[in-house]
């Protein structure tokens, strides 16, 4: 019975989702694991089923506490010859890759985990029984089953087999950020997903953070054309405007300016946030407004009447439930709401490209509005 699933992937077409759970089994005890319905596999049949996407990309899921060092190098060695043949494969780490299946995650050109995750790597053991000469013959065995192992780690991660076999006399198990530590992963999925009771608000205030951070050279021209405005590029003097020729001018001459009028932004963007979350009774349409609100822009006193006419409005629908006219009321009130020019209102929302002439005036003035106010 096999532990393994190939199906197509979802988001590409051409590339193929494999996922494996359970025991990694010799060949020749296949036959007992099949017979007794315990999922498990072994390379020989797991080499078949993968020989028939040849080119493709796969994704291989791994969660197994491992099993046979030499099945596992068997599936290792089978996906590596699947990237020979120009096939790409990519390893992902979900609630443990242990012992010989940390071997099959190394084929991975990119090797992800879940935050959760447990990577775990030991010395290889076996059970052993005889005179003294064939306990001294496994020990010797094993030490050979070691070096191969290395050998797998580290074409992977780069590291010294020093480094790497310490580990394994040690049984480590590392988390996700270790992993990638250690070089054994490459980067930690789900990163990129942001808390969702916090979605809108932590993602606009990084945009305006990446604004103020990343688009000084903007800052910088500006500077220069007020140096230029206000009769030339003397060294500041009373509070004005020095000479700067580059970013990191800028930011050491002015680096706690700018960081309170980035800051005063952070805090007044987090304010109109907060506002707009106060309104929002989580009813279909007072939300819609409510984000439409947060993405152009707009403060709580700009929608506060489309909220409470939408409050009246849903009353209305709730005791007359087959009377429309509430209901398409508040389309029109929302439709007309985004067509009367309100979403041109002075807002603190900056485009990822920070391309808005307005908000970077904006930006700009507060900026020089600080410099006259004698803060530097």
């Amino acid at each position: 019975m096999k532990f393994w699933n190939f199906k197509p992937s979802e988001k590409e077409p051409d590339a193929v989702e494999l996922r494996i759970d359970g025991d990694l089994i010799d060949d020749d005890d296949a036959w007992i694991y099949e017979w007794l319905g315990i999922q498990s596999a072994s390379p020989n049949a797991f080499r078949e089923e993968l020989s028939t996407y040849v080119g493709q990309s796969i994704s291989v899921t791994i969660d197994s506490y491992g099993g046979s060092v030499y099945a596992g190098i068997g599936i290792y060695n089978a996906l590596m010859e699947h990237r020979r043949k120009g096939g790409h494969v990519n390893t992902i780490g979900d609630a443990k890759v242990m012992s010989a299946a940390t071997i099959v995650f190394m084929a991975g050109e990119q090797r992800k985990m879940t935050p959760g995750c447990i990577f775990m790597v030991h010395n290889p053991l076996a059970a052993a029984s005889g005179y003294a000469s064939d306990m001294r013959k496994t020990a010797d065995v094993l030490d050979e089953v070691k070096e191969t192992i290395l050998n797998v780690y580290e074409l992977a991660t780069g590291r010294s087999r020093e480094e790497l076999s310490a580990l394994m006399d040690n049984e480590t198990y590392m988390s996700t950020k270790r992993a990638i530590e250690e070089g054994f992963a490459t980067e930690e999925l789900y990163a990129d997903i942001t808390n969702t009771g916090n979605k809108d608000l932590d993602f606009n205030h990084q945009r305006f953070r990446n604004f103020a951070s990343n688009d000084m050279e903007n800052i910088l021209k500006a500077l220069r054309l007020k140096q230029e405005a206000e009769g030339g590029n003397e060294k500041m003097k009373n509070n004005q405007i020095t000479e700067v020729t580059n970013v990191a001018e800028l930011e050491t001459a002015y680096g706690d300016l700018v960081k309170q009028v980035r800051d005063d932004a952070v805090n007044a963007e987090r304010a109109r946030m907060s506002a707009l979350d106060a309104l929002d009774d989580g009813s279909a349409q007072v939300h819609k407004i409510v984000m439409h609100a947060k993405e152009t822009g707009q403060t709580a006193d700009d929608v506060k009447f489309f909220v409470d006419t939408a409050k009246e409005a849903g009353v209305q629908v709730k005791t007359e439930p087959e009377d429309k006219a509430g209901r398409l009321f508040m389309d029109k009130l929302i439709k007309d709401n985004m067509n009367s020019g309100v979403n041109d209102a002075k807002g603190s929302i900056v485009d990822s490209m920070a391309g808005d002439a307005a908000e970077r005036e904006q930006f700009l003035a507060a900026l020089n509005k600080a410099v006259k106010g004698g803060r530097k």
